[in-house]
Formats: structure tokens, sequence, C-alpha cells
């Protein structure tokens, strides 16, 4: 009993020690695991988001673009008529129908704004508003030109068009600014005058270069030795022939865009490599993976925070403009909105009974008892 017990305790002294190198893979391979699980999840949340958008929130944009619009048709149908309307009051309700106006410029698209709107923004300000939305645009468009300007990049923003709706406008603007970069980068550079380089810049860039080569060579090697052992072409049975194949594409294109991590997951998907036989790689070896999974870890992490930006999602990054806060912001906006929605109708209802006049007698008393007081 007594030795039994020794053995016991013999056991439990036996530990796996790893070499700094071999615990920085293992966790750099988590964190990937980790960012590639989040990013995905990300995804679904943000597909979920958006479903919920179009559903919901939407609708209730549409109903709330219509009233404000039919609020303007009504409001200016008052203004028509003169009777009972002394010449100031008629100037607020001028002042409050472009105010109005300007409240739809700023939600509504310009492609959505109907005629009769502009018709009625023109007799009352005198000035046509498709040119006014030009004007600004053009601005909008010239700073953006300039600012890209500063960092030696000439784009070409002429394409874009006020009566483009947001997600064209967007997209007209990423491919010009796409276009713009690659035409750059295919011109002829001038080679800047290099300072001498110090010995440690020197040391630095050689060991970065044998990095590089070795990341290559491990690369080959992995890609290689599983191309060798579990090609298709090689398999008898049809079964395994079609898992190899499904493989082989994978492997492949991970082997195109050098991503070491998925050759690694599938080199132990498919050889049960364990964490003790991941580990017995050379030192050397590991830094080099340890160099590529860090990289992998940075473009995964920067992945994360861009995915809300990606033009798929363009109609719900208006509500995460400085972080990704889940469905929950969404929830919060539609009953906002639906409320807006709601009240808004009431409004043109009334608007459309016989309280109309009184209602507007009490919004111009209101506005000009707020400029005397100033």
């Amino acid at each position: 009993m007594a030795t039994a017990a020794a053995d016991i305790v013999q056991i439990r002294k036996v530990k796996t020690t790893y070499t700094s190198e071999q615990k920085e893979f293992h966790r750099l391979k988590k964190k990937v695991e980790w960012l590639q699980k989040e990013q995905k999840n990300r995804q679904d949340q943000l597909d979920h988001c958006l479903q919920f958008y179009h559903e919901k929130i939407k609708p209730e944009e549409e109903i709330i673009d219509s009233a404000m619009m039919e609020r303007v048709k009504l409001v200016y149908a008052f203004y028509q008529k003169h009777e009972g309307f002394s010449k100031a009051e008629r100037e607020v309700l001028s002042f409050v129908i472009l105010n109005c106006i300007d409240q739809i410029c700023e939600l509504i698209e310009f492609g959505k704004i109907s005629p009769e709107i502009m018709q009625i923004y023109k007799e009352l300000s005198g000035h046509d508003l498709q040119a006014v939305a030009e004007e600004e645009l053009e601005h909008a468009k010239n700073e953006l030109k300039e600012m890209f300007k500063e960092k030696g990049v000439d784009v070409d923003f002429s394409g874009i068009d006020s009566t483009d709706s947001h997600e064209e406008m967007l997209r007209k603007m990423m491919d010009s600014v796409g276009d713009a970069f690659f035409e750059k980068s295919n011109q002829p550079q001038q080679e800047p005058k290099e300072k001498p380089k110090t010995k440690k810049q020197i040391q630095k860039e050689q060991r970065r270069c044998e990095i590089e080569e070795l990341q290559k060579r491990s690369l080959n090697t992995i890609y290689k030795q599983l191309a060798k052992t579990f090609h298709p072409d090689l398999e008898p049975d049809v079964e395994q022939k079609a898992r190899k194949e499904v493989f082989m594409k994978k492997l492949t294109n991970a082997y195109e865009n050098n991503d070491l991590y998925t050759l690694l997951t599938l080199e132990n998907e498919w050889m049960n490599v364990s964490s003790a036989q991941a580990a017995s790689q050379s030192r050397e070896q590991l830094k080099i993976y340890n160099a590529i999974l860090k990289d992998q870890v940075r473009a995964l992490q920067d992945n994360l925070g861009l995915l809300i930006s990606h033009p798929k999602y363009f109609q719900i990054h208006k509500f995460f403009e400085y972080s990704y806060g889940g469905i929950g912001v969404l929830k919060r906006v539609y009953d906002a909105l639906r409320k807006d929605a709601r009240d808004l109708q009431s409004l043109v209802e009334e608007l459309r009974g016989p309280r109309a006049e009184k209602i507007l007698r009490a919004k111009i008393c209101s506005y000009i008892e707020y400029e005397n007081a100033l």
C-alpha cells in the first residue's frame, strides 16, 4: 500500500516542461483560435442586426420620411391661404417649413425627396434644392480630395452624383480611392536618398530576411509533406478520396495565402499532431511560427475592429458610430423611432383636421416668444 502511494506521488511529480518559445506558440495558437471564433460570432451578430434593421427599423424610418414630407405639404397649404395670418406670422410659417425641409434633406436620400417638396423649397427660398444638394456634395468631395492629396494620392470623385443613394456614394468613393492608390503604386517611384545604416539596423534587416526565408521554407515543407501524404489521386477508397479532395482544396488555399496557422491546423486535424509533438519543434522553427502567428493575431484584431465598417453593414453603421454595441442598441433605436413615427403620424392627422389652424398658431406664438426672449 505504501509502495502504491509512493508511486502516485512519483507520477504527480512528472511534469512536461516547455521552453518560452513553446509556451508562446501555444498561447498565440489559442489567441488566433479565439479571434477567429470571435470574428465569426461578430459576423453572425452583425448579420442579425442587419436583419433586425430591415424588419423593424427601416419600416419605421420610411413612416417618418413619409410623415415629414406630408407635414410640409399640409403646413404649406395653410401658408398659401393667407386668411387670418399676418405677414409676420406667414414669415414664421415659411421659416418652419424650410426648417422641416432641412431636416428632410439630412435624413432622406436626395433621390427619395418628392418633386412637390423641391418645388415648395424653391418658392419659399428662391433656390433650387437640387443645386443646393450638388453644391454641398461638391464641397464635401473637394474636402476629401484635398485630404487624400496631402497624402500624395489624386482621387477622382467626379462619378459621385447627388441623386446616388448613400450606398452607391460609398461604393463609388471606395472604388475611386482604390483606383487612385492602385495607380499610385504602379507609378515609378523616385528612390529617396538613404542615410547610412547603423550596424544594428543592418543586423535587424538581415535577421528579418532570414526569418522571411525560413517562413517560406516552413510553409513549403508542411505543404509538401501534407500534399504528398493526402493527395486524393493516391487514395483508392472512394469515400476517403472525396474527403481528401476537400482537404487538398483547403490546403492549397492556405498555402497560396501564406496562412501558416491554417496549415498547422490541417496538420493537427489529419495527422493528430499533439501539443507535445507540436512543442517538440526546434527553438528556431518555433520562433518563426510565433512571428507568423503574431502577425495573424494583429490582422485578426484589426479585422474585428473594422468589421462594422464593411459596406455590407453600411445601413447599421450609423447606429454604432464609436463602437459596436450589439443588438441592444438597435432595439433602443427601434423603440425611439417607433414613438417618433407615431407622434408624427398623429401630428399629420391633426393638421388634416379642424384643429390644424390652432396648432399652427400655437407654434407661431411659441416661436415669436422665443425670438423676443433672445
